[in-house]
C-alpha cells in the first residue's frame, strides 16, 4: 500500500490533483494507464508491483484524502479564530470548530455556500460572500478587510477577515482560506475615543 500510495501521489502531482480537486473520469483513466505502464517497464529482477485497477486507485486516493482531511481539521480546530476553506464557487470545503461556534451552526456546512445556511443572518452572509468574491477578483494573494457581522445572539460585531488564495500542485487558484478575528471591542473603543474627542472640541 505504501508503494502504491507513493506512485499515486506522484501521478496526482503530475496531473495537478489534490484533495480539493478530485479526479475526473478521464483523469482516473490517465492514472490507471500511467501506473500500469510503469508496471510493464518494471525491472524483471524485481518483484512486480500489484496489478492496478481504477477501483484500487480510487481506494488509495480516498484513503489519502481522508488522512489529509483529518490532519487539516486537527490543525484548524487548534485555532480559536473562525477559519473556513471555500472553493471557487464559494462552497465550503472545510470549517473549524470556532467557525461553527461563531455562527451557531451545529452541522458540517461542506458543499453549501454561506447564502445557503439559514442559521447565519442574511446580511452577514451576503457581506462575507461578497468579501470572498471581491478578493478573488482583485488578483491579490492575500487581503484583509473589516466586516460588520450579526452573531447568533442577534448582536452586531466587527470581524477582521483575512483571505488567502489556495493553490493546487500546478499553482492554479482553487479556492480561498478565510480567517476571522473579532475586533468589536477595539472598534467600540475607537468610536468612544472619537466621540469623546468630538465632545471636548465642542466646548
Amino acid at each position: 500500500m505504501n508503494d502504491l500510495a507513493r506512485s499515486l501521489r506522484n501521478e496526482m502531482t503530475r496531473l495537478g490533483l489534490d484533495t480539493m480537486n478530485p479526479p475526473t473520469a478521464a483523469q482516473w483513466a490517465a492514472l490507471v494507464d500511467a501506473l500500469n505502464a510503469a508496471e510493464r517497464q518494471h525491472a524483471p529482477t524485481l518483484p512486480p508491483p500489484p496489478r492496478l485497477s481504477a477501483e484500487a486507485l480510487r481506494t488509495v486516493y480516498e484513503t489519502l484524502q481522508h488522512e489529509a482531511d483529518t490532519r487539516l481539521r486537527d490543525i484548524l480546530n487548534a485555532s480559536r479564530h473562525p477559519i473556513a476553506v471555500r472553493d471557487l464557487k464559494s462552497r465550503y470545503v472545510v470549517v473549524n470548530r470556532a467557525w461553527n461556534q461563531r455562527f451557531g451552526v451545529d452541522y458540517d456546512p461542506v458543499g453549501r455556500t454561506i447564502l445557503e445556511i439559514p442559521e447565519i443572518d442574511p446580511h452577514t452572509a451576503q457581506r462575507l460572500h461578497t468579501a470572498q468574491l471581491e478578493f478573488l477578483a482583485n488578483g491579490q494573494e492575500s487581503s484583509t478587510s473589516c466586516v460588520q457581522l450579526r452573531g447568533p445572539d442577534g448582536r452586531d460585531g466587527f470581524v477582521e477577515v483575512s483571505f488567502s488564495r489556495l493553490h493546487d500542485a500546478l499553482g492554479r487558484t482553487i479556492g480561498t482560506v478565510g480567517q476571522g478575528h473579532d475586533i468589536t471591542e477595539l472598534v467600540r473603543a475607537r468610536e468612544a475615543a472619537e466621540a469623546s474627542a468630538d465632545a471636548k472640541g465642542s466646548f
